[in-house]
């Protein structure tokens, strides 16, 4: 309750003209704690139940570590439903794949043929690189575990080669959304603690920690949006779409997402644009972030730092006592963060418009505001249990 009492404190001495609006040191109470849920994924029939999964996809990693490729195919590992001791390997062309995706509607399920002729894959949505969902149509019974092919680096435009494990829905099984859902977690504590061993103070409130200021659940909900593919929202259900984040997640581990990219050149697991990087370099020395863009991307616990810190600048735009008033509420906190992740202009549209603000955003921010609210109700519980973990801690 300490906290309170500081606002209202700050607040009436402000109002009586007996306080400037300089910032003031508050005891802020520690919001490391996201008071998230025992997540428990909803139950959906799960196949390749006789085998070790996560077995099977090292197994089928292995095989495709002996493969060449090029930048005109990929290589796919097949696994049978009842073992892994006749795992196929298929050859399809990326020319092939490109031609179709564009051809037909994002809606429609596209077929292709392996270059050997004795395997037919189908993907429906637009092709998303690694992170594409393909599906098994022949032989019957059996599911992607791996994939091998070149990717673009982000800095060099070289091509380096990527081994791979995307979404299916053979390998999406409750035990793996909730290891994909403790590794998060696990490397946001960890962002938080790269952070606190080296004393990074926040500068939205002088005298206090990035971990008593951001919670952790802002990241970690952010971390599964970015990665949710607009283009399947049609024909899957908000929840199904994250859990196929959590399942991907699981299956690479800290290889997950390293390589995805965005139409305006945002990377990696918390889609960072290099510019954006660069000035958290530049203006927080002391945190000690990777200075090369492409490998601060592909290390999480660093992109998380990253975004730890960009959460911190972005409540330092806003004037202070409406900074106060934003950070306390913990849902218009996390509305205004995700908007200046997604747009950059919620405190300019905060200033403009005062409470109307989030009606203002454009629809993008809107949606993307939108599907915040849904993934903390997937993952989180609600703000006075949240508050009350808080006042615990």
């Amino acid at each position: 309750m300490q906290t309170r009492r500081n606002v209202l404190s700050f607040t009436a001495a402000f109002l009586l003209g007996g306080c400037s609006l300089r910032q003031q040191q508050l005891d802020l109470p520690v919001r490391l704690d996201p008071s998230l849920t025992g997540y428990v994924p909803a139950m959906r029939s799960p196949r390749l139940e006789v085998i070790n999964l996560m077995g099977a996809i090292e197994h089928a990693r292995a095989l495709l570590a002996r493969e060449q490729v090029d930048e005109t195919e990929m290589v796919l590992a097949l696994c049978p439903a009842d073992g892994c001791s006749m795992m196929k390997l298929v050859r399809l062309s990326r020319k092939e794949l490109d031609a179709l995706d564009k051809k037909h509607p994002a809606h429609e399920q596209k077929e292709i043929r392996s270059i050997s002729n004795d395997a037919t894959i189908a993907w429906t949505g637009k092709l998303n690189g690694i992170n594409t969902p393909f599906q098994v149509l022949y032989p019957a019974d059996h599911a992607v575990l791996a994939l091998k092919r070149t990717v673009k680096d982000m800095e060099t435009k070289r091509a380096r080669v990527v081994v791979y494990t995307p979404y299916t829905r053979h390998i999406d099984r409750p035990s793996m959304r909730i290891r994909g859902y403790e590794y998060l977690v696990s490397i946001m504590q960890k962002g938080y603690d790269w952070l606190g061993v080296r004393n990074v103070r926040s500068r939205a409130f002088h005298s206090n920690s990035i971990g008593s200021v951001v919670p952790l659940s802002t990241a970690l909900c952010l971390a599964i949006i970015e990665h949710i593919d607009p283009s399947l929202m049609g024909a899957h259900t908000f929840e199904e779409l994250a859990d196929r984040v959590l399942v991907t997640v699981a299956a690479n581990g800290s290889n997950a997402y390293t390589g995805a990219s965005s139409s305006a050149h945002a990377y990696g697991l918390l889609q960072f644009i290099k510019s954006t990087y660069v000035m958290l370099v530049h203006d927080y020395p002391e945190a000690g972030l990777m200075p090369d863009f492409a490998e601060g991307m592909r290390n999480h616990t660093n992109a998380v730092a990253a975004s730890l810190l960009l959460f911190d600048r972005d409540l330092s735009q806003l004037p202070y006592l409406r900074r106060l008033v934003v950070w306390w509420d913990p849902m218009m906190r996390d509305e205004y963060l995700a908007a200046m992740y997604n747009s950059g202009r919620a405190a300019k549209y905060m200033e403009k418009f005062g409470s109307n603000w989030a009606k203002k955003l454009p629809e993008e921010t809107k949606k993307y505001l939108t599907e915040l609210i849904k993934m903390r109700s997937h993952l989180i519980t609600s703000d006075s249990e949240h508050e009350a973990l808080a006042y615990e801690n």
